[in-house]
């Protein structure tokens, strides 16, 4: 399981390097469970380049935040490049604080496709602030950096 975790952060430091846009999101994968459905944890704070004229969480962000977690975590079972086939994201509160988990549940494993569902909380304030799911393409390509 250690193993999965640390590919997650991986690709994370990997796109850091190379300057990629999702490097500024500052994702960090922080937990893994394979109790039932695998399920991989991420967490991250909301700087100001993640909010909005409100000083919310940008919603935008969120749908990049929980794509970018599922691809990873993707990534992280397959060891296969991914690219993201379909995505949908609701919203269900503003995200006013600091610090969020993004909990990602894969749903099915296949060797072609990867589907996976999020739920994005707000830890300061104690509230889910969205979900999403997503299907991820399992490229012949193996992950390496």
């Amino acid at each position: 399981m250690q193993d999965r975790l640390d590919l997650a952060n991986a690709s994370m430091e990997a796109a850091a390097a190379k300057g990629c846009p999702e490097a500024v999101m500052g994702m960090r994968a922080v937990s893994i469970s394979e109790d039932g459905m695998p399920k991989i944890c991420f967490a991250f704070e909301a700087s100001t380049e993640k909010q909005n004229r409100y000083g919310t969480l940008h919603g935008g962000m969120i749908a990049s935040l929980l794509d970018e977690a599922m691809g990873m975590a993707a990534t992280a079972y397959s060891t296969m490049q991914m690219s993201t086939v379909g995505f949908s994201v609701n919203y269900q509160k503003a995200g006013l604080g600091e610090h969020y988990v993004i909990e990602v549940n894969m749903e099915n494993i296949g060797r072609r496709i990867i589907q996976a569902s999020a739920k994005l909380y707000d830890t300061d304030n104690n509230k889910q602030c969205a979900n999403a799911i997503g299907l991820y393409s399992v490229s012949k390509v193996p992950v390496t950096f």
